[in-house]
């Protein structure tokens, strides 16, 4: 995919705007999670230029309690759907 010089712009004012929306949150928890268990539904593909790479498309879910907040990863598999499950908070 090529990118002309008016695209780069646009994607460095992207950036830019990015970092700055950011700098007003501050981090309340961290996420840990174990991926080995997704790890087994990964299936390998290659890139336009031969290279290997794995992908994982999950989603975090995010529960909020009257006293914590609870966290899943959540993935679709080829079969069902996967889910890890750890408090964060």
């Amino acid at each position: 995919m090529k990118m002309n010089v008016g695209s780069l712009h646009a994607l460095s004012r992207i950036v830019v705007l990015i970092q700055t929306i950011v700098a007003y949150f501050s981090t309340l928890c961290m996420i840990h999670m174990n991926l080995s268990e997704a790890a087994k539904d990964l299936v390998p593909q290659r890139e336009a230029s031969g290279q290997l790479y794995y992908r994982l498309d999950y989603e975090v879910i995010v529960f909020f309690g009257p006293t914590e907040l609870r966290a899943e990863l959540g993935w679709k598999t080829r079969v069902s759907c996967g889910s890890l499950r750890n408090v964060v908070c």
